[in-house]
């Protein structure tokens, strides 16, 4: 049983996929230019083509996600709860995660493995991946020059 999970947020589609003993078999992220359905059929087709045909389970998560979870039937988790759950799973004595996304960013606080409080920024979407990408932009661009 193969394990995919895809991540489709404001600017982004990530998909991973690992065997049944968590050896990693296909990740690829990139930017879906509001075109999320095409690039989630497009890493689909490249993971087939990779892996050939085999038994999945399948998650989606992500805020466009969400949305497509809802028309295609699919299992969805939100992205906090996933990270979160991998970050008790994998890393119990962290004590801390940030999750920067496109247009918020959460933060989420662990003691002795378990998560304890959760911390969201407000309606500025400062400090959050389109700012930061944004940024970057602007800046390369200066530097460039």
């Amino acid at each position: 049983m193969i394990k995919i999970g895809i991540d489709v947020g404001s600017t982004t589609v990530k998909l991973v996929a690992i065997d049944e003993n968590d050896n990693l078999l296909f990740s690829k992220y990139e930017r879906h230019n509001a075109k999320a359905k095409e690039t989630i059929l497009s890493f689909l087709k490249e993971l087939l083509s990779e892996i050939g045909d085999k038994d999945i389970s399948l998650r989606i998560t992500g805020s466009i996600g969400m949305g497509i979870s809802e028309k295609c039937s699919l299992p969805f988790v939100q992205e906090v709860v996933a990270a979160a759950k991998a970050i008790q799973k994998d890393y119990s004595h962290v004590t801390s995660m940030i999750d920067i996304g496109g247009e918020d960013a959460k933060v989420v606080f662990f003691k002795d493995g378990e998560a304890t409080d959760l911390r969201m920024n407000g309606n500025c979407a400062g400090g959050t991946g389109a700012f930061i990408d944004q940024m970057s932009i602007i800046l390369g661009g200066i530097l460039m020059n």
